[in-house]
């Protein structure tokens, strides 16, 4: 086993040296969360001559490298550093244990707004609302401009200095929808990803093979078409084994189509490489194409043999063990039985299903888990097809699903409380910030609140 290094990064708060942890992303980019103190904070690899250090930026590393940002109030902030011939570094704000993410808005008759910018722009920091043109210099982590008169009172700050881009209007945009899956396949490689298998037959709902490196390969192809957006199926980490498809069960149906999602903070690997996405948004962009990602905030994906061999959740019936094969997703069924027969093997009122997404997480019917309505009657706590239906609408607070804790590779990480919603957000937003995403398509949209 290869050992990493970390990064030679020092991390000063009013002079005093901090000592993270670091978790590799890959292997030259490194994350490490950071509980931050009122004071000057230093980051850097030297002591060059310093620079002002943007949050969300992504700043250049070299061996004279130095940053300073002023923390004007305690919170927690993730360090994203990567090394090697593109070294750089960002600090990325996460939200402050015990804020609250909802606020109460009053309506605005048109005055001048006060606004609190600390943590994402520094003092000094000349800004630029968007809408109106007008620029203000922060001061004392704030700021206070007059909203467009047209704006309904919202102002979209920016750094000041580079010529604003035109303003994309969505209503005049050329969206191409890609199920990639059945588009481009790039990447041979990972077309069998966590064991799954074409059924030899007429292969409904097996992944073909269509992946990110594939898609980029037509970028060319949708930009002659005039195309200026790219809303691609959710790439997220989906269930890896299968469910039966159809009513009658006689295909094996796996989450080709990304709305069966086990892992919202990972790629699939059907998909490809997080450089496979770097690369497709980077060179989407450059031909001036937006990229969106397909999402559904409503459910999570089925419990299949796969995952519940694989993350340790669930139970089989007394007995049922002997007709499974080592791999349990390797299962066929008897010549008088479908698909759908596996689930005779499985226990679902047994304790251990607290080990999947958990009662506080989800509507399920199975074990302790409360039973969804019918959608017919309420559309946002009903299920569709099934699926394990969301609590988004939950004001409790909630640790993470049982089996994300023991779960690797994923990035969930345990938030003081959060609720369901939060997580989903942080979880959906790591894509922008990281990734540069342009934005999503909510699938199921009428199921969850706006």
């Amino acid at each position: 086993m290869s050992v990493q290094a970390e990064p030679a990064v020092h991390i000063r708060l009013d002079g005093q040296p901090l000592q993270p942890t670091w978790e590799p992303l890959s292997d030259d980019r490194f994350a490490a969360e950071l509980d931050l103190q009122p004071g000057q904070l230093v980051l850097g690899t030297n002591d060059g001559e310093s620079q002002p250090l943007e949050p969300f930026q992504r700043h250049e590393l070299d061996d004279r490298s130095r940053f300073d940002f002023r923390i004007t109030e305690p919170g927690r902030y993730r360090l994203l550093v990567q090394t090697g011939e593109e070294a750089n570094l960002r600090l990325l704000p996460i939200r402050q244990k015990g804020v609250a993410t909802e606020t109460a808005c009053r309506p605005w008759n048109g005055e001048a707004l006060d606004v609190p910018v600390a943590g994402v722009f520094a003092d000094g920091q000349r800004l630029r609302d968007g809408y109106s043109g007008q620029t203000a210099v922060v001061h004392d982590g704030r700021i206070s401009l007059t909203p467009a008169p047209d704006s309904g009172g919202l102002l979209l700050l920016e750094a000041d200095g580079a010529a604003p881009e035109p303003i994309h209007d969505w209503r005049n945009a050329n969206v191409y929808f890609v199920l990639t899956d059945r588009f481009a396949n790039g990447d041979p490689g990972n077309d069998r990803s966590y064991g799954r298998e074409p059924d030899g037959e007429e292969e409904i709902g097996t992944f073909h093979g269509g992946d990110l490196k594939g898609l980029t390969g037509k970028l060319d192809y949708l930009a002659e078409l005039g195309i200026s957006a790219l809303w691609i199926s959710a790439p997220y980490e989906q269930i890896h084994g299968w469910v039966g498809g159809g009513d009658k069960g006689d295909f094996r149906h796996y989450a080709y189509h990304g709305y069966y999602a086990l892992d919202f903070t990972q790629l699939d690997a059907n998909m490809g490489s997080e450089d496979d996405l770097r690369e497709l948004i980077a060179q989407a962009h450059a031909r001036g194409i937006r990229v969106l990602f397909d999402v559904v905030l409503n459910h999570a994906g089925y419990s299949t043999l796969a995952d519940m061999q694989r993350y340790d959740f669930g139970a089989l019936r007394d007995g049922m063990a002997q007709y499974l094969p080592q791999q349990w997703t390797q299962w066929q069924p008897e010549s008088f039985e479908n698909l759908h027969a596996y689930h005779n093997l499985i226990d679902y009122q047994h304790p251990a299903w607290a080990n999947w997404w958990g009662r506080n997480w989800v509507r399920a019917g199975i074990a302790d888990y409360p039973a969804p309505p019918s959608v017919l009657v309420d559309p946002l706590k009903g299920s569709l097809a099934f699926l394990p239906d969301f609590r988004t609408e939950s004001e409790a607070a909630v640790g993470l699903p049982e089996f994300l804790r023991h779960k690797q590779p994923t990035r969930a990480v345990e938030r003081d409380g959060y609720r369901v919603r939060d997580y989903l957000s942080e979880w959906l937003s790591f894509w922008v910030r990281e990734f540069g995403v342009d934005g999503f398509r909510a699938d199921t949209v009428k199921h969850v609140e706006p």
